[in-house]
């Protein structure tokens, strides 16, 4: 799941995809996948 969410998170990076459609995806709200990427980001 881990390696999934840092794949999503490089392909919204790249907008190679939006927000909305990994929280879609991934079955969770837009404020997790905003928080998943300032995680992402900081790293």
């Amino acid at each position: 799941m881990i390696q999934l969410r840092i794949a999503k998170m490089q392909e919204i990076i790249n907008k190679e995809i939006t927000v909305v459609q990994v929280a879609r995806e991934l079955a969770v709200t837009r404020k997790t996948v905003h928080q998943w990427l300032a995680r992402y980001k900081r790293l």
